[in-house]
Order: structure tokens, then C-alpha cells, then sequence
């Protein structure tokens, strides 16, 4: 009856051992050193072009002409400014955190491959640049990415996902908040005048 009891201790032992050295080898890359790499080393303003395609949603593309940004394909949309500079803002601020593991094998289990990342294209100063959004952290604190091009998976802070997934609508400002905007700014008066502001 030992014998049996002790066979049965020294399997669930190994069991357990081999599990153990299993997850120790899948997250080995989650210990190499912070790189803290910025995504794009360039200022927000020098962004001419950008390009979003995630699952499930039509591909995006913003191109900005005289210093306006317009919807590809959309010449009667009216861009959301504020929408388009949350997003340049993100970007600025992106830093690869640290450098999680590498290799094709490994784009689908951390959602940077082709049918479940979410794709970010753009070219900033002359230069293109771009990077796959993937899965969420299990902290839900970080996300996986990839740079384009690149075989290398990082981590980055925050939760990114969200603000590329977009259709081409969601960048246009509906027809209430054209009213609104037109409603709010001061009307000239007749012979076309400025209104003035009565003195205090």
C-alpha cells in the first residue's frame, strides 16, 4: 500500500514539475530587460497619412491636405479633429515596454497575425511606419504588439486596441453636432459685420 502511495506522490510531483517548466519556458521572453522604445520618434504634427484596419471593421485610411484630415473616399465627410489628435496623441506616447518573445509561430497566440490584429499604417515626416495591435495582457494593463515588418512581439502600456478599431463613419461628425457647431459660433450681423460683445 506505501508503494503504491509513494508511486502515486512521485507522478503528481513530475506532473506538476513539468507543468511548472512549461510556463517558465512560454513566458521566458516577458523577463528579458525593459527596452522602453518609443514607437514613433516624431512629433504629432508631421503625421500625413494614416491607415487602420482591424476585424470585422472597413479599412480606414485619413489623409490630411492643408492641414485638415479628411476620410479617404469620403469628400463629404467632416473629420472629428479631436478623434484624429486622441489617436496622434497615443502614438506619441506608445513606448515598446519590453520584449516578450519572437517568431511567426507565436503571432497567434498573442493576436499580431494578419486575421486577428488589428493593423496600423502611417507615414510621418516622409517616412512609413506601422505596427499590429494585438490581445490584451491577462493584467489588462498592457497589450501585445508588433512592429511591422518585425517577427519580435512586445508589450506596451494601456489598452490601445480600442482606438483603432474603427470604421470609416466613426471618423465623421454626424449631422446633430454640425448643428451644434453651427448653432454655438457667433453670427455676423446684417451688412456682414462681426457681431460685437457688449462692454462690461
Amino acid at each position: 500500500m506505501k508503494s503504491k502511495n509513494t508511486i502515486l506522490v512521485i507522478v503528481v510531483l513530475l506532473v506538476c514539475g513539468t507543468f511548472y517548466w512549461f510556463m517558465l519556458r512560454e513566458d521566458a521572453g516577458r523577463h528579458q530587460p525593459k527596452v522602453q522604445r518609443p514607437f514613433a520618434a516624431v512629433e504629432a504634427s508631421s503625421w500625413q497619412r494614416l491607415e487602420f484596419a482591424a476585424p470585422e471593421k472597413k479599412p480606414v485610411t485619413l489623409v490630411k491636405k492643408d492641414d485638415r484630415w479628411q476620410v479617404e473616399g469620403m469628400e463629404k465627410c467632416e473629420v472629428k479633429t479631436e478623434m484624429v489628435e486622441h489617436i496622434l496623441a497615443a502614438l506619441q506616447e506608445l513606448r515598446l515596454d519590453s520584449l516578450v518573445t519572437s517568431g511567426k509561430e507565436k503571432f497567434a497566440d498573442y493576436q499580431v497575425d494578419e486575421q486577428k490584429g488589428i493593423r496600423v499604417h502611417g507615414i510621418a515626416a516622409g517616412k512609413p511606419m506601422g505596427l499590429v495591435v494585438g490581445k490584451v495582457a491577462a493584467d489588462f494593463m498592457h497589450t501585445y504588439v508588433r512592429l511591422e515588418g518585425d517577427q519580435r512581439i512586445f508589450r506596451v502600456n494601456g489598452l490601445i486596441g480600442h482606438l483603432f478599431a474603427h470604421d470609416p463613419a466613426d471618423f465623421c461628425q454626424e449631422k446633430d453636432e454640425k448643428k451644434k457647431e453651427s448653432k454655438d459660433s457667433p453670427k455676423p450681423e446684417a451688412g456682414g459685420k462681426p457681431p460685437v460683445s457688449p462692454k462690461k
